[in-house]
């Protein structure tokens, strides 16, 4: 039997509750055993205008009622402070436990980076409001203190595997999966990279550097241009045509050696593909380009996909846990980037998976959910969808 259940809605309504915005200033920067990066000055965490970092190694304290306003955003189930995305930790430890992961993160609190069930039965038993600390320190290196002596240095702390089960990163909370190795290789840098789609706005990485300074040799703008030019500025994976969007297309290094510019170590890919090659996670996409990518192999008529690998190369990395759930319980191969059109035949959403035939998809925005929703499908989050797995399954299965 089917559900008629529209869970698309209902969590939209409840998205839009708590999202206040607030002030939150740092503290000066304390004598430290290892000295961090100094934190940047910050004013209000509005959800527009220019980005201002949350904080650097670290952080800013979050009182009683910042913490309030600490929400799921974008529908991802990632903790969200007025549309910027952060990781949230308890940097004080007991003495003993201070001393063990200055010498190893392993030993020290762990860093939260979705609503887990930890922070949930925090909440129920009252202890929600202990002492944590908002970061988007992407290196992975965070301040820390002993409760006792208030002694503060840097560490690597590692992330929550109770997160990474919410979240089902890699794969994390599909049976037969490797947990040992995905928490191992874990990666601050590439989880914020994998979600760029779900926020605005973004950490900083520091200056820009010239192409040089990237390593690449002083002629590669026109080694990459004349290389594209000879590929016709289509994306050798997908094949996608970007003549008309050369900008999206990107000449990749396969043996990664960025000095070695002969034909056969070079590809021709968009920014999309590009992204999502090995080593790459540091690459931003924007959600928009990444639509307008989609949006071409649909008018350049390219084949649907045809298996779930398929699926993996095309759609938004930050489907990545939807998708390992969702191929693990052996549901229908999706549509990747549908456009959905209204009676004028103006496109007014993207859906990133979808499945017309029963008029069911996941979205990224809240904006493509409505305006889908508005012609008919019944839209979900990816929150959702992790949060209620059989309902894909019942529906689609």
């Amino acid at each position: 039997m089917k559900l008629e259940i529209d869970l698309g809605q209902l969590w939209s309504n409840v998205n839009k509750m708590g999202q206040n915005r607030a002030k939150v200033i740092l503290e000066p920067a304390p004598p430290h055993i290892v000295d961090p990066p100094p934190d940047p000055p910050i004013g209000d965490l509005g959800e527009s205008g220019p980005y201002v970092p949350v904080a650097g190694a670290g952080g800013i304290d979050l009182d009683p009622e910042t913490l309030k306003r600490i929400i799921t955003g974008s529908g991802s189930g990632l903790l969200s402070l007025n549309g910027q995305q952060i990781m949230m930790y308890m940097p004080g430890h007991y003495s003993e436990r201070f001393e063990k992961a200055l010498l190893d993160g392993n030993d020290g609190n762990r860093m939260h980076i979705a609503f887990c069930t930890h922070l949930e039965k925090m909440k129920q038993t009252g202890k929600y409001d202990a002492k944590y600390r908002a970061t988007q320190a992407i290196d992975g290196n965070f301040t820390i203190h002993d409760n006792k002596s208030g002694t503060k240095g840097v560490t690597d702390l590692k992330v929550c595997k109770y997160c990474l089960n919410t979240l089902n990163y890699d794969g994390y909370a599909v049976p037969g999966r490797r947990k040992g190795t995905i928490f191992k290789d874990f990666s601050f840098e590439a989880f914020f990279e994998r979600y760029a789609s779900f926020f605005s706005a973004h950490p900083q990485r520091g200056a820009t550097r010239t192409l040089q300074e990237k390593g690449y040799t002083e002629d590669w703008a026109e080694v990459s241009r004349q290389y594209r030019t000879s590929r016709k500025y289509c994306c050798e994976e997908c094949t996608v045509d970007l003549n008309d969007y050369p900008y999206l297309l990107h000449s990749h290094h396969v043996n990664a050696n960025k000095q070695d510019n002969r034909d056969e170590n070079l590809r021709a890919l968009c920014i999309d593909c590009h992204s999502k090659q090995p080593y790459h996670d540091h690459m931003v996409v924007s959600i928009e380009d990444r639509h307008l990518i989609a949006q071409l192999r649909q008018r350049q008529d390219m084949p649907a996909p045809a298996d779930w690998r398929h699926v993996f190369d095309l759609a938004d990395p930050g489907m990545n846990g939807v998708m390992h759930f969702l191929q693990h319980n052996q549901v229908p191969i999706p549509a990747v980037g549908l456009d959905i059109q209204d009676d004028n035949e103006a496109v007014v959403a993207t859906l990133e998976l979808a499945w017309p035939v029963a008029k069911l998809a996941i979205a990224i925005t809240d904006e493509d959910a409505v305006a889908a929703r508005q012609q008919g499908w019944n839209t979900l989050s990816v929150e959702q969808v992790l949060a209620h797995p059989d309902y894909f399954v019942k529906n689609l299965g």
